[in-house]
This record gives C-alpha cells, sequence and structure tokens, in this order.
C-alpha cells in the first residue's frame, strides 16, 4: 500500500522503513552493484543455496556483500526468548554495526547516515506502519482466532472482521470501524484467550479453544497405576 501511494518500488520502501521513515533523494554511489547475469550463474551452480553464493562471490569474484546477520550476530548468541533476541539484535545493528566501519569504503555508517540525513525526505505522517490483513469470523461468544490465541470483540459475535497485524499489535475492524486493539503476546504464548482492560470479561470461553490435558494424563496414569496394583494383588491372593 505504501509503494502504490507513493508510486515507488517494494524495495524503496524496505530502505524507508529500515532508514527510520525517511527516504533518499539521491541515488548512494558507494552501492555494490553484482551482474545479474553472475547472480544468475552462481544461483545455479550453487543449487540456490545462499551461504554458498556469498562465499563464491567472496572467494572467486572479490565481491565483499553483506552477509553479517548469519556469519557475525548468529553463532555463539545466547538469549532467554525471541523478544531478548529481538532486543539484541536491534543494539548490534543500531550500535555495534552502525559504528563499525566498512572495510571496502572505511566509511562508518551511523555517521554517513547523519551526513545523509540532510537529503533526507520524512514520510508523510498519514502512512501507517506496515501491516497484514487478515480475515477471520467471530464465533458464537465474539471470539477471532489469531496465530494460536483467542481475542475477546465486545458486540462482535458472529461478524466477520479484519485483522491488522502490525509488528507489535492487532487492531480488529468491521466494515472500516476500530473495535478493539490488542498488543502481540510474547513469542510462545499459545491457546490463550484475551479481553480488553477495563472491560468485564466474557462468561464463556472461546468455541474451539484447546482444553488442557495433563490433568486428564495424570488421572489416567495413576489409574493405570492402580490396575497394576490390584492385578499382583490378585495374582498374589491365588
Amino acid at each position: 500500500e505504501i509503494s502504490r501511494r507513493l508510486k515507488v518500488s517494494r524495495n524503496t520502501v524496505r530502505a524507508i522503513i529500515k532508514h527510520g521513515g525517511a527516504m533518499p533523494d539521491t541515488v548512494r554511489d558507494d552501492k555494490i552493484n553484482i551482474d545479474s547475469e553472475l547472480l544468475s550463474r552462481l544461483y545455479t551452480d550453487c543449487s540456490g543455496f545462499i551461504q554458498r553464493i556469498y562465499e563464491k562471490l567472496r572467494e572467486e569474484e572479490g565481491i565483499s556483500v553483506g552477509y553479517s546477520t548469519e556469519t557475525n550476530f548468529f553463532p555463539g548468541r545466547k538469549f532467554e526468548d525471541m523478544e531478548d533476541l529481538n532486543r539484541q539484535a536491534i543494539e548490534w545493528a543500531t550500535v555495534r554495526i552502525a559504528n563499525r566501519p566498512v572495510s571496502r569504503t572505511v566509511l562508518i555508517p551511523a555517521r554517513a547516515f547523519e551526513h545523509e540525513q540532510a537529503y533526507l525526505t520524512g514520510l508523510p505522517p498519514y502512512i501507517p506502519p506496515p501491516y497484514l490483513t487478515h480475515r477471520r469470523g467471530n464465533d458464537q461468544y465474539g471470539y477471532v482466532s489469531f496465530d494460536g490465541n483467542f481475542y475477546w470483540v465486545p458486540d462482535g459475535a458472529g461478524n466477520e472482521v479484519s485483522v491488522l497485524q502490525y509488528s507489535n499489535s492487532l487492531k480488529i475492524y468491521h466494515k472500516r470501524i476500530l473495535l478493539v486493539e490488542y498488543p502481540l503476546p510474547p513469542d510462545g504464548v499459545k491457546n490463550r484467550s484475551f479481553s480488553p482492560q477495563g472491560v468485564p470479561r466474557p462468561g464463556h470461553q472461546p468455541k474451539n479453544r484447546k482444553h488442557p490435558t495433563a490433568q486428564e494424563e495424570k488421572k489416567l496414569r495413576a489409574a493405570a497405576v492402580v490396575c497394576q496394583e490390584a492385578d499382583r494383588l490378585n495374582s498374589n491372593s491365588r
């Protein structure tokens, strides 16, 4: 949508997002240009494996390309959860790497960006952050399922809604009217039901919510032990 409104390519939109909401008026002259036929040949020779293409570009063609996330950030990295990993990645990308000189040009990206800011044009404030749209139907109790969790929509039972997925939140619309907004739960949270703060919780659970089986499994194991003990006592009494 941003690409269509601004009449620019999707790569330009990605660059705008990467540079904090601004885009260059001119093309940088230090960008690496790789022949498309060379890339096509390497892609065929390497069966599409990006790591091998990267190695061949460096070793055989003498072209140093950016592939630092997989080769520098991930190896040996320790983290508690995805949120912790994202925090480390942001610090690594915006502090450590941004202030490290680039080997080919000896430019420091953070300082280069400070110089480029004078030539950047900010995005209009009416353009929303990037999002994905999902069509969902409410169950009879007003819950919308998304990514393994359930979100209650007040007065939304039986309606078909649009779920807008942002980087850290969800917005649920019906006929272009915002009904409710939720923060996204931490990575790994599943089978949970959520309701808006300050609103009385609904009296029912989602229709398709999976019921925990831990207690049932515990009872079945206990029953199996009792049966085995009863069989042993019966065999001894004989």
